[in-house]
Parts: structure tokens; C-alpha cells; sequence
């Protein structure tokens, strides 16, 4: 091991609705902390270690449930590297305990978001943010087709303008962070 982990660790989680999502940015603000300590560097182990902050009644028999899944997963020779371990422990500690009314708040932002004069960094990041804490697949189409649909027209003109389309989420965004410039 290249060193125990650094940083403050976070708040134990014991099901409380109201604290989930900030629950799981202060594990990912400590993940990034420690990305280069060997444990952050498998999502066997991510899970491993997101489920050792999980305490309390509330919460015991899904996290039963969850070590129960990831073993399973394992002996049925899911690889410790395969990142799907961790997609699928997100999502169900989201679809658990995110109260949806925080999810449809979050999904009725994004829907209206859109593109405010030339502050396409401030339409990018609050775009990124919400499509991840809604867990759209970044390279779905309708994902770039709802990015596109907030761009303002002068923006958006100016992409279609270009002699290189972009294709990619990623693409699009570099491309509206160049034309803005």
C-alpha cells in the first residue's frame, strides 16, 4: 500500500434521506483526495470502503444486501477492476435513499437549464452537475441533444458553422467553450 489514506473521512451515513447526496460528494471529495493510495484505485475496493461509512438500524440490511451483491458479483468472476461494480452500488444508493423530491427538482433544473448570454462555463458546469446527479450516460444522444437544446442560437449557430462537427458530449462542450472565446 502506498500509504494510508489522507483527508477527513467522511460524516458516517446512517440512511437519512436528507444527507445521501451529500453523503456521496464527501465520499467522492475523499475518493479524489486519495486517488493515488492503491485502495481508490480498484472499484471493488471503492464499494468495499463506501459501504465501511454506511452505520446505523436504518441502514444495515441494505448494506447487507449490497455486500451480499458485490461478492456475488465477484464469484461469478466480475472482475475486482470492472467500474460497473461501482455504477451499480451508485445507483442503488441513489434510487434508495435520494428522496425524490430531490431527484425531480433536479430534473426539472435541468429541463429548463439553458445557456445565459456568452456564460457558456457556468450553462457547462451546472449542465455537467445535474446530468451526473440524474445519472444520465454521457454518451447517450439524447443527452447531446438536451445540451444542444439549451446552447442559445448564436452559440449553437456557431458550432454548426464549423468546418468539424463535434459528436461527443465532450466534443460539443469543447466546441462551445472555442466559439464563445
Amino acid at each position: 500500500m502506498e500509504g494510508g489514506l489522507k483527508e477527513r473521512a467522511p460524516k458516517p451515513f446512517a440512511g437519512e434521506r436528507a444527507r445521501a447526496l451529500d453523503f456521496l460528494s464527501d465520499f467522492n471529495t475523499y475518493w479524489i483526495s486519495n486517488d493515488n493510495n492503491v485502495s481508490m484505485k480498484v472499484p471493488y475496493q471503492w464499494v468495499a470502503l463506501c459501504l465501511g461509512f454506511l452505520e446505523g438500524d436504518k441502514i444495515c440490511e441494505w448494506k447487507d444486501d449490497q455486500l451480499r451483491t458485490l461478492q456475488d458479483e465477484i464469484r461469478s468472476r466480475t472482475s475486482c477492476n470492472n467500474k460497473r461494480l461501482w455504477d451499480n452500488f451508485k445507483r442503488s444508493f441513489i434510487n434508495s435513499f435520494v428522496d425524490m423530491a430531490v431527484k425531480e427538482y433536479a430534473t426539472q433544473e435541468f429541463n429548463r437549464l439553458e445557456q445565459k448570454g456568452d456564460e457558456i462555463n457556468d450553462y457547462i458546469v451546472q449542465f455537467n452537475n445535474l446530468s451526473a446527479r440524474l445519472q444520465h450516460n454521457r454518451d447517450s444522444p439524447l443527452l447531446i441533444k438536451r445540451f444542444c437544446e439549451g446552447l442559445n442560437k448564436g452559440t449553437h449557430n456557431d458550432i454548426m458553422n464549423l468546418d468539424i462537427w463535434p459528436e461527443s458530449l465532450d466534443e460539443w462542450q469543447e466546441a462551445a467553450r472555442r466559439v464563445i472565446c
